[in-house]
């Protein structure tokens, strides 16, 4: 009830108590008690407190102990299994090191033995290498008496046989003994196609041969190349051309043989593993001549129908054909008695190289109108277009059932392929079959027209006249080196007499300065000694050119020359001094100055 009521506040000039003042009281009182209960409270649970937190920091310390434990345990755990592996780690290094050792050991010796084998090779290909070597400098000093060294030697080379030799038969050699079956091989078995990026045109074909008749007529003499001669140098010429096929055929064989082997090595045969790619075979084969000349030998023994020409293909008309790398032997008829070489590359009559000639062709003049220009392009776009259009299998059926319909089926013979631009009918118009027969077999190559005569003639006629403008030149060019070389030879002369004075005139004055007591030789040393520069720098100084100079000016002023060595300013004092002190000298040339600059 007291704490319920509001008391009007207490008056300070009054201090007289009011019974509100005895519930204050009260209220005071329970206060202090409810305090001091409040205070008991607090300190027991403070010291409630105090004990949980001691049994907390017991077990704290407790499990912390048991972690710190654990936490050793399981530390001292790793530092084993860690010593432990390294251990390991350190044993198996040690069992590779030692391993690798002995390893390197092994290859040590491997390697050795490897130099060593390599070593007996490398001498054995050394001493291959010198024998052949020494095979070559022997072989070149047999006729090392008859190499051409100096341009007198060539002239007298030149003879009238040699020049023959040269004009008439091609590979023909000049100081070894020729002909020889030899340079005639070599000129079989090193025989490539040349092939050129264009092709001669009949035309050009036919100037070519007209100039080299041309030459030959004017070069080659018919009553020295007499029957016997002709006879010698063919029979010369067949033999290198044999031999030369037979060691072409040997080399088609041993490749053969070694195609086939690798074929039989690398082919499936049971089919049930995977086919290996037959291997690039060896071109070893072309550096063995003994092996390819045995097996062409042996070929040549088996089927001679492949080399030659037999007296009975010529009296019964055949021909008999072989193939040349067929390893089977001849059987048939009697052949008689060989009558020449036979050359399967000889594609004419008119072609006996081993090499065909392609031969160009001038296209036709376009005679079609305007109206056919414009319709064949039209027909190219509406092509192009169909081939846009259609996919590459159409496009490809198309282009088969066209060669179908064109050849028939038949596989085309690409040695005889057929005439997609032939000029027979041309040229057969206006020629009877039976009387000009001849005419009308003239091969294509050797058909000419009225304009390719023409062009034959005019070019022809600016060779001519290119040709004496060169004789012209050169006769022109002969006087004048002729006449330079007069010049230049009286020029030689005057000089050299000149020469020859001045040096009469130089010894006259040596001999003088000797007569005086002057070391004339020293003197030439010096000057010798010194450049063109330094001569130049020592007659343009003027403080060298000062009267009355000591020595020791006299070496403060070479000091100053480019290049002067300390032994050649040494040298020139002391000349200088003995000329000065000479008492002859000075007589003769008067002053210290005259003697200075003499």
């Amino acid at each position: 009830q007291c704490f319920a009521r509001r008391t009007p506040p207490i008056s300070m000039a009054s201090r007289s108590f009011t019974p509100s003042t005895v519930c204050l009281q009260d209220k005071v009182m329970t206060n202090r008690q409810i305090a001091k209960d409040l205070e008991a409270r607090r300190v027991a649970y403070a010291k409630q407190v105090s004990k949980l937190r001691k049994q907390y920091a017991e077990e704290v310390n407790r499990q912390r102990a048991a972690d710190l434990a654990a936490a050793e345990a399981e530390q001292r755990e790793t530092t084993r299994r860690k010593l432990e592996n390294a251990r390991k780690k350190n044993a198996k290094s040690a069992q590779n090191a030692l391993r690798q050792k002995q390893m390197m050991a092994k290859r040590d010796a491997q390697f050795a033995e490897e130099l060593r084998i390599t070593q007996l090779e490398r001498d054995a290909t050394n001493e291959r290498f010198r024998k052949a070597r020494q095979m070559v400098v022997d072989e070149l000093e047999e006729v090392a008496h008859l190499w051409l060294t100096t341009p007198e030697e060539v002239e007298k080379a030149f003879t009238f046989e040699t020049e023959q030799l040269l004009w008439a038969r091609p590979n023909s050699v000049l100081g070894e003994p020729d002909p020889t079956v030899d340079t005639e091989y070599w000129r079989y078995e090193s025989h490539t196609w040349h092939m050129e990026k264009t092709y001669p045109t009949p035309r050009e074909l036919l100037l070519q041969e007209l100039l080299e008749n041309t030459y030959e007529e004017a070069n080659i003499d018919e009553s020295f190349w007499t029957p016997e001669r002709l006879k010698e140098r063919e029979a010369i010429e067949r033999k290198a051309k044999l031999r030369a096929m037979v060691l072409d055929t040997g080399r088609r064989i041993l490749l053969k043989k070694q195609q086939e082997l690798l074929q039989d090595d690398f082919s499936n045969k049971d089919r049930t593993q995977v086919p290996k790619p037959i291997p690039v075979p060896s071109l070893s084969v072309w550096a063995n001549n003994k092996a390819m000349e045995s097996e062409g030998a042996a070929a040549l023994l088996k089927d001679p129908t492949k080399f030659f020409v037999f007296d009975s293909e010529q009296k019964h008309g055949e021909n008999l054909e072989a193939d040349i790398d067929s390893l089977s032997s001849y059987q048939g008829p009697t052949l008689g008695a060989p009558i020449g070489l036979r050359n399967e590359s000889a594609f004419s009559p008119y072609e006996s190289r081993a090499y065909p000639q392609p031969v160009g062709k001038m296209l036709k003049p376009d005679t079609r109108s305007e109206r056919q220009k414009k319709r064949a392009e039209r027909e190219e776009r509406m092509w192009v277009a169909a081939q846009e259009s259609s996919g590459e299998e159409n496009l490809q059926s198309e282009v088969e059932a066209m060669v179908e319909k064109k050849f028939g089926g038949v596989d085309v013979d690409y040695s005889n392929p057929p005439d997609y631009d032939s000029d027979d009918e041309e040229w057969e118009k206006g020629l009877d079959p039976e009387v000009d027969k001849e005419v009308l077999a003239t091969p294509r190559d050797r058909r000419y027209k009225e304009e390719d005569v023409a062009w034959v003639k005019s070019e022809l006629e600016k060779k001519s006249k290119q040709e004496k403008e060169l004789l012209r030149t050169e006769l022109a060019n002969a006087a004048h080196e002729q006449k330079s070389r007069t010049e230049s030879e009286a020029l030689e002369r005057e000089l050299h007499l000149k020469d020859a004075e001045d040096a009469v005139e130089k010894v006259d004055e040596d001999e003088d300065l000797r007569s005086l007591g002057v070391d004339v030789d020293q003197i030439n040393l010096i000057l010798e000694s010194l450049s063109e520069e330094q001569m130049v720098f020592l007659l343009s100084s003027e403080e060298l050119g000062s009267d009355n100079l000591s020595n020791d000016e006299i070496s403060e002023a070479l000091k100053g020359v480019p290049g002067l060595s300390e032994k050649q300013i040494e040298q020139i004092v002391q000349l200088e001094a003995s000329l000065a002190s000479n008492e002859k000298v000075r007589n003769v040339y008067g002053r210290d100055e005259n003697v200075r600059e003499e």
